[in-house]
């Protein structure tokens, strides 16, 4: 059994697949809330057969903690970075050091918080390409396929399980900080700009906005990444990021998504935590407080 906390488009997208090979449930701990099933029709936006054109609507049960009668074995984190710890609080009582946590969350301070506060659990994190958001109707768009990377954030002897979804590409790596570290400095180049402009990834770089802080925010995160001693030279950063907006042109970022629904953004973990560890470090951060600021300033 499979137990995911977030339902959101990341969690519900997971869901989908991993319902195929193995029965799941969804926890909600949320304090006020009283969702007892969850259902979703999935659409697969890049459907090259007649059979994927057909939509495939699921149908989950989604459990209080108190209805858990027995120890998790295995568990998505899908939450916001924000409510990670909120998240698992709950849920302690049913979570031994056998239990494998599968953490999907954006930017890294909750992800550090976590290892602080439970540094006895196995969390196993994910750095993950796939596309997906909820439309306006509900429906689940699995919007362009990716690739999903694991592994321990602690160190542990065994390696990291490959969650049972074929259809979703997965691998394991050892050096998981490294490609967190990367994404981080990639969505700190991208979210915050999607959700002040309120645009797709691909219209950031024609703003004003854009053009005054990439430079200084390039030169930021080339120097956070080689501060944590991942080699990156600023071009090769640049041509990454640049990489990453065009084949992402059309997509909202999640953040961008948040902004437009009204919704709290992982600001806080993203530029918001690249700029306080550059601080720390002594070195220029500026560019990311400014972004960290404006996005905050929306009042999300």
């Amino acid at each position: 059994m499979i137990h995911i906390v977030g339902h959101g488009a990341l969690g519900c997208l997971w869901a989908s697949y991993l319902a195929d090979q193995q029965a799941l449930r969804f926890i909600d701990t949320r304090p006020q809330s009283e969702a007892s099933s969850i259902q979703f029709k999935r659409h697969l936006a890049f459907a090259h057969s007649v059979s994927e054109q057909i939509d495939t609507t699921h149908h989950f049960s989604c459990l209080r903690p108190g209805d858990l009668s027995g120890q998790i074995s295995t568990l998505l984190l899908c939450t916001k970075s924000y409510a990670t710890l909120e998240a698992l609080a709950p849920l302690m009582p049913y979570i031994n050091e056998q239990t494998q946590i599968y953490l999907f969350q954006n930017g890294l301070g909750s992800q550090y918080a976590l290892l602080n506060r439970y540094p006895h659990l196995k969390f196993c994190a994910a750095v993950s390409t796939e596309g997906a958001y909820r439309d306006s109707d509900g429906t689940l768009v699995h919007a362009g396929k990716g690739q999903t990377f694991l592994g321990w954030l602690n160190p542990r002897s065994e390696s990291c399980e490959i969650l049972p979804a074929p259809q979703l590409e997965q691998a394991v790596v050892p050096d998981i900080a490294e490609r967190l570290w990367r994404k981080l400095a990639i969505n700190c180049a991208i979210n915050p700009f999607t959700a002040i402009l309120r645009c797709r990834n691909g219209e950031i770089t024609d703003s004003d906005l854009f053009r005054s802080l990439w430079q200084p925010l390039l030169d930021e995160l080339s120097m956070l990444l080689n501060a944590q001693g991942i080699a990156s030279s600023r071009a090769e950063l640049r041509e990454q990021i640049l990489e990453v907006i065009h084949k992402t042109g059309q997509n909202y970022s999640s953040m961008c998504q948040d902004v437009l629904r009204g919704r709290p953004t992982e600001i806080d973990d993203i530029n918001g935590f690249a700029w306080q560890r550059l601080q720390r470090l002594g070195l220029p951060y500026r560019a990311n407080h400014t972004l960290w600021e404006q996005v905050r300033a929306l009042g999300h």
